[in-house]
């Protein structure tokens, strides 16, 4: 993945996350997401 790609991601779920915290939606990663990350140490 492109280093401009990633940023904009990194950048994007930033966005999502402070959204989703600032109205006490919770959310978390599951199944292949949450393995991936793991494994790959990052975004997959």
């Amino acid at each position: 993945m492109s280093q401009p790609i990633h940023w904009q991601l990194r950048q994007d779920f930033q966005f999502l996350d402070s959204l989703l915290r600032q109205h006490d939606i919770p959310y978390w990663a599951i199944s292949g997401t949450l393995i991936g990350a793991l494994r790959h140490e990052g975004v997959i």
